[in-house]
């Protein structure tokens, strides 16, 4: 598989009377870009705002984020599964905004339960946007708008996400709207030339190298649009699918902190330093995608085998496991590296610290062979966010009980994207 990709370096986006990318400065279109959504938007309505760095700007409820890609010529489509048919990710040219996020907001949906995990924050000024990977970009917000006076149901013990199927079609609608948005804004580079010109292509290299294999712990992404995976078995993929639209955001499980948004799926950085040092001092043979949701051990011993199995297949000598996340899935993650390491395969593995002081563990599960960790930082660190002149995306917090735009004294966990081991998170943990 050969993937090109083109990337545009993008300072600024501007609204303007027709689409265009100058000196730098992307132009939209808006009434138009709401016209191409609005053709398959349920909503009754739907709002498009700019938020940049440096603004006393606070993004509130945030679902996904996502870097805007289009491909260059011919039938093919960015996000198959979602976008187009379920197939062709990882080939031809894809091209790139750099610098540039499209983020879906919206309050909770009728028949959706909420809590902490939905909160969703992004701040592009004062000491928040020092942590957040998104306050360094510019950031076109999609907000999704229900009739007024649905009902909305607030969860009142500790569990994941629940709703029915109104807000089931609105969250799914909501993703869909999301990556369709950004698929139109990487489509008004397509006359121009690029900044920089990228290959992907896992050649031939030096057979002597340390063969190396990424083993990727899925968290809640559709795969081709797919995301009902059996609890069974693991799968083989090419890294040119996850980088150009094959893994979207499904769900959110996690507290925002360590969402594996889609844009840290296009711009995983675990696969983007593997490709870099490919044929180098090192043989990147491949990634292989579990996802160790399975309730009950007999399945987690099979979901572990068959990811061992598979890096075993590809001739792995070492692998790099990541991300960690608790519950049912963090026993599989350790399974794995534990099965790997006794297995002749070395581990190293990228984990989120989860607890709120020192002495804890931070991991509902550990096993000895995990002896080499890369951890992105204790989210439940506690931050002072002054107030903001503007609120995008809703009015009112949801565990914080208060006005968005207001002085907030939150964990850092309600930040977007600070700590996610794929992302570009600023912090790191201090041993003692």
């Amino acid at each position: 598989m050969h993937l090109e990709l083109a990337s545009y370096d993008v300072k600024d986006v501007v609204f303007s009377n027709a689409n265009g990318l100058v000196d730098g400065v992307l132009h939209v279109n808006k009434a138009a870009l709401l016209e191409h959504l609005a053709q398959v938007s349920p909503f009754e309505a739907l709002e498009v705002e700019i938020a940049r760095p440096g603004e006393s700007v606070r993004i509130v409820h945030a679902l996904d984020v996502v870097e805007p890609r289009a491909k260059a010529r011919g039938p093919e489509r960015v996000f198959p599964g979602l976008l187009g048919p379920p197939l062709g990710a990882g080939e031809s040219r894809t091209l790139r905004l750099k610098g540039v996020a499209v983020v879906g907001a919206a309050e909770p949906f009728a028949g959706e339960d909420h809590w902490a995990f939905r909160e969703g924050i992004i701040e592009m000024s004062g000491p928040g946007a020092e942590l957040c990977p998104f306050s360094r970009t510019v950031n076109l917000v999609v907000k999704f708008v229900q009739t007024p006076g649905d009902e909305i149901r607030e969860k009142t013990n500790f569990g994941v996400d629940a709703w029915d199927e109104d807000a089931r079609r609105a969250i799914e609608a909501s993703r869909l709207l999301t990556v369709r948005a950004a698929e139109y804004l990487a489509g008004i580079a397509r006359d121009v030339e690029p900044n920089e010109m990228s290959e992907y292509e896992l050649g031939p290299v030096d057979q002597g190298l340390p063969k190396v294999a990424y083993i990727h712990h899925n968290t809640g992404a559709a795969l081709y649009g797919w995301s009902d995976f059996t609890y069974d078995h693991a799968m083989l993929l090419h890294p040119n699918e996850m980088m150009d639209g094959a893994l979207v955001l499904s769900t959110r499980f996690v507290e925002p902190a360590i969402r594996d948004c889609t844009y840290f799926h296009q711009n995983n950085s675990i696969v983007r330093e593997l490709y870099e040092r490919h044929g180098k001092d090192l043989n990147f043979v491949g990634v292989v995608f579990f996802s160790g949701f399975g309730p009950t051990m007999e399945l987690k011993e099979i979901e572990s085998d068959s990811a061992v199995k598979l890096a075993h297949m590809l001739g792995a000598e070492a692998a790099i496991v990541s991300p960690f996340r608790a519950g049912h899935s963090g026993v599989a993650f350790m399974m794995v590296c534990q099965k790997c390491e006794r297995s002749g395969i070395k581990v190293s593995v990228g984990v989120s610290q989860l607890v709120p002081g020192a002495g804890e563990p931070g991991l509902n599960h550990w096993v000895p062979e995990a002896d080499a960790m890369v951890a992105s930082g204790n989210d439940r660190e506690t931050i002072k966010l002054p107030a903001v002149k503007k609120v995008i995306g809703g009015t009112d917090l949801l565990n914080c009980k208060g006005p968005a735009g207001a002085e907030l004294e939150l964990e850092i966990r309600n930040l977007y994207g600070l700590s996610a081991p794929m992302g570009p998170t600023r912090l790191a943990p201090e041993l003692y």
